[in-house]
């Protein structure tokens, strides 16, 4: 039976997705066009602008194939640890003109994700402790 992932674990995979697509698409200008680079990788140009904009998953074969197409090493597209774990800024009402009320229930929100991600890791620990 698959394992549904936590909410932390969608987020992780969100910046790494993210992080990836801003370094593929800052390697690629003035290098490729992204018809070029969507030949390389056997995908739709749309595929690569998706990519490039963290709305699509790339396997780890196209990771390579994107790098040698550019002529980048494989480090150069890859997120840091700190770019994939470093805490998201919240913007201030007079910073950005977002609401108050907007940035208090993001805060919410990312209480609630915390707190199930303590309970799913309790959860977790009592059922390896049942199996013993």
């Amino acid at each position: 039976m698959a394992r549904l992932r936590s909410p932390e674990q969608q987020g992780i995979s969100k910046r790494v997705q993210v992080a990836f697509g801003r370094r593929l698409r800052a390697q690629r200008k003035g290098r490729r066009s992204q018809d070029a680079l969507a030949e390389d990788l056997d995908v739709s140009r749309t595929s690569v602008s998706n990519i490039e904009r963290g709305r699509h998953r790339v396997f780890l074969d196209q990771a390579y194939l994107a790098a040698r197409a550019l002529g980048v090493t494989l480090n150069d597209l890859l997120p840091t640890l700190d770019e994939v774990f470093a805490p998201v800024p919240v913007a201030l009402e007079e910073d950005s003109g977002v609401a108050e009320s907007s940035v208090r229930r993001a805060s919410e929100i990312a209480s609630t994700i915390q707190q199930r991600a303590t309970i799913d890791e309790r959860v977790k620990r009592g059922q390896r402790r049942a199996r013993k």
